[in-house]
């Protein structure tokens, strides 16, 4: 009976290449045609640098301290308006 441990030891023992060295290559092969390639978009994607890792994480919105943006301000100031003809 093989376990898992013994057929990954048994294939690194082969040196035979694995699916992430192979996703490795074929993404290398692929940035190298497509920095000389015609199209830009695809020339603008060898270049492409990801945002840094809390780009996209805020801090949370305080009720209390922070001031309103511009949809509620501009909400209330509806709002007040609306009051005066009551």
């Amino acid at each position: 009976m093989y376990t898992a441990a013994s057929v990954t030891q048994y294939f690194t023992e082969l040196e035979l290449p694995i699916i992430a060295k192979f996703m490795k290559d074929a993404s290398k092969r692929f940035f190298d045609i497509a920095g000389s390639h015609s199209n830009a978009l695809l020339r603008s994607a060898v270049d492409y640098e990801p945002p840094h890792r809390y780009h996209f994480i805020r801090r949370l919105w305080d009720v209390f301290t922070d001031p309103s943006d511009a949809l509620t301000a501009a909400v209330d100031s509806l709002m007040e308006g609306n009051d005066t003809y009551d």
